[in-house]
């Protein structure tokens, strides 16, 4: 799987379980995060890495709460 279709999904789960707020850049919107995030994916560097790993972290305690009810 590409850069790019990872960055992707990472988005669509972010939107689907609406954790958009959790996962915004201090002083910035949603969308603004997002768009970042997709620069970020064609350098595929460090900065990237660390939004994907903060971004899954999140989405893995999403998981967490649903599991439990």
């Amino acid at each position: 799987m590409k850069l790019k279709e990872i960055a992707l999904k990472t988005i669509e789960k972010i939107e689907s379980f609406e954790i958009q707020e959790r996962c915004t850049n201090h002083n910035s919107t949603w969308k603004e995060t997002k768009e970042l995030f997709l620069k970020e994916v064609e350098k595929g560097d460090e900065i990237f890495w660390e939004a994907l790993r903060n971004f899954e972290r999140v989405i893995a305690e999403e998981n967490r709460k649903f599991q439990k009810i």
